[in-house]
């Protein structure tokens, strides 16, 4: 299985441990006299046993990527780590952007008059870059889940 199967396998269990969850919820308190549409500690230990799974499936994917590097001998689990902060920066540099791009709409000269004490134009500039550079490692990231196979212990 490839790393990139893995991480979509990942997402699928994550969504049916959630789905377990709800069914087990709606079944585990019924009125008295009434029979459960689903025997809840079925499906506890049917959550249980995905659960072990799961855990097997991350530590399996975890590892992979502490191994597996690019060309230049860096970890996916390194860039994993780029791509965040850079995610990070570019989520910022966005936030201060709009607040920059706030009009100073005033009716009279009597109202307080805001002036911007950073550069809009380094801000937006500082903002494409980052975002160009989010996209070029995770493309490399996506590049790596889709050439690596999972390493299974």
């Amino acid at each position: 299985m490839k790393l990139a199967e893995a991480l979509i396998l990942r997402a699928d269990m994550k969504k049916q441990m959630e789905r377990f969850v709800t069914r087990i919820c709606g079944n585990c308190r019924i009125q008295e006299g009434d029979v459960p549409n689903e025997e809840p500690n079925e499906l506890i230990k049917e959550y249980e046993k995905l659960v072990e799974k799961f855990e097997k499936l991350v530590a399996d994917i975890n590892n992979t990527n502490a191994v597996t590097k690019n060309a230049k001998g860096v970890s996916i689990m390194e860039l994993i780590a780029k791509r965040d902060c850079l995610a990070l920066k570019r989520n910022a540099y966005s936030s201060i952007a709009s607040q920059l791009r706030g009009y100073n709409v005033r009716a009279s000269k009597s109202e307080i008059k805001f002036v911007n004490i950073v550069d809009a134009k380094t801000i937006e500039k500082k903002f494409a870059a980052v975002a160009a550079k989010y996209r070029e490692v995770d493309s490399e990231i996506q590049a790596l889940n889709w050439s690596t196979d999972l390493i299974e212990a």
